[in-house]
């Protein structure tokens, strides 16, 4: 259980800047956080004395590296996520073919979220509370701003997040709104209907709680607006990414977002990370050249002004999953869509990153740690469908393992929280985060583990 903080009286100004952001474990803010409860949650490079030696040496060369602008082999967020929680065990001997659907494969009897160990990933020094809709609410009403606004800027990649967000704010009974102006359900935006048109309902749309949370998410995978998507539509409503972020950037203060993030899978809105790939150069440094460093020189003006108003977050992409089936021939624009040629491109990009901006790689290990599951239950022939869904979502979206380009939603839930904790920890008290709370949150996550023994030894 957390212990309680005692009061000491702090100004708390009504927008999260990057510059009262980095908070190390023993800081905290007025009567709202407790010791060893910080806000500095996206980025790794603090240790603390609840971390194993491999773990202080691991975290100490990412935060030098990043500092020192060296190119850094994303095999290292790899390595630190093998002490991300795993849902997948192999399991042997006797018990070899006891595993799901006759296999030998495991499921961990709980998400990655109730694995933790007093709300602490191994590679961070911060802890992570678990929000539930009614915790965001309390949180909601004690926030200066009468609203609180998170803009989601990029991809399907980071599309997801708003959707798990979204799932869990259900009982706050949310509305959704198209970029056609038309209202639709929650369960229509997160289900087959809003999956089999999700060009028409999740291309742009804007989440509305009545608590005084909105959130907003951009489809701007690319830096100017190009006349045809990739898709071949014409996108009469689609805005290139820069064109968004200097409307964002001179936006008037109470329409200024509180929390801005550029996308994962795009890395931004600009032409950069799996979108930046389609477009082959002739060699990949002058695709590099080309494409990742103009597109960052570009984006530093508006980047810079943007970090002195709010707080802007560059999340680091999720990689590839290299283990499946990819299409090499010289005729398909996803050629060069590999974990590696995106390790080269954002360490180009990273090393013209304006200051101010926040790096958002505290994820990377849990994602590394999805994949590792989804290795296993790839090489051990296991039928998805057998497997656990989280909340609402069928197990292939729970997981997707079986498709390259995105992490399953289970792990996705992780990113969430992290979120929630920025913008909330200010304003919550530590008792209001007790162990049979923290059941209340996930009761609708829980039960999808209740299935028969034998759907998901």
């Amino acid at each position: 259980m957390w212990q309680v903080s005692s009061p000491q009286p702090r100004p708390i100004s009504s927008s999260i800047n990057s510059k009262e952001y980095a908070k190390d474990n023993q800081q905290y803010f007025s009567h709202t956080i407790g010791r060893g409860v910080c806000r500095d949650l996206f980025e790794i490079g603090k240790t603390s004395t609840n971390m194993t030696e491999f773990m202080v040496m691991a975290v100490n060369f990412i935060r030098d590296t990043k500092e020192l602008k060296e190119y850094m082999l994303n095999v290292y967020y790899d390595v630190i996520g093998y002490s991300s929680p795993h849902m997948v065990r192999i399991l042997n001997g006797s018990s070899a073919a006891s595993g799901v659907a006759g296999t030998n494969v495991s499921i961990v009897q709980g998400w990655r979220l109730e694995q933790l160990v007093e709300g602490r990933l191994a590679h961070l020094s911060c802890r992570l509370r678990m929000f539930g809709a009614r915790e965001v609410e309390k949180c909601m009403a004690r926030r200066p701003r009468n609203i609180t606004r998170i803009t989601y800027i990029g991809d399907s990649r980071i599309r997801m997040h708003v959707e798990m967000l979204l799932d869990l704010l259900r009982p706050l009974n949310p509305t959704v709104t198209t970029s056609e102006g038309r209202v639709i359900t929650v369960s229509d935006f997160l289900g087959d209907k809003g999956q089999s048109e999700w060009k028409k309902y999740k291309r742009n749309f804007v989440v509305e709680c009545s608590v005084g949370l909105v959130l907003e998410f951009r489809w701007a995978p690319f830096l100017h607006s190009p006349t045809i998507d990739p898709e071949g539509f014409q996108s009469e409503f689609k805005m290139g990414g820069l064109k968004f972020l200097e409307d964002v950037a001179n936006a008037e203060t109470d329409k200024l977002p509180d929390l801005l993030l550029l996308g994962r899978a795009c890395l931004t809105s600009a032409d950069t990370g799996a979108w930046q790939l389609h477009d082959i150069k002739v060699t990949v440094l002058q695709q590099i050249d080309l494409s990742g460093v103009v597109a960052m020189k570009t984006l530093d003006s508006v980047l810079s002004r943007l970090a002195q108003r709010t707080t802007v977050v560059w999340a680091l992409p999720d990689p590839f999953k290299d283990h499946i089936f990819h299409d090499f021939s010289r005729f398909s624009h996803y050629t060069q869509q590999t974990s590696m040629m995106l390790e080269w491109l954002l360490n180009a990009q990273l090393s013209f990153l304006p200051p101010g901006v926040i790096i958002w790689d505290s994820f990377l290990p849990v994602a590394y740690a999805s994949i590792t599951d989804c290795i296993n239950i790839y090489m051990h022939g296991v039928n998805i469908s057998y497997l656990p869904e989280y909340s609402n979502f069928e197990p292939s979206v729970t997981w997707q393992c079986f498709e390259r380009m995105h992490i399953g939603l289970e792990a996705i839930s992780v990113a969430v929280q992290m979120v929630l904790n920025h913008i909330c920890n200010p304003f919550m008290d530590e008792a209001e985060f007790l162990n049979h709370e923290l059941k209340e949150v996930y009761l609708g996550v829980i039960q999808n583990f209740k299935k028969p023994p034998e759907t998901y030894k």
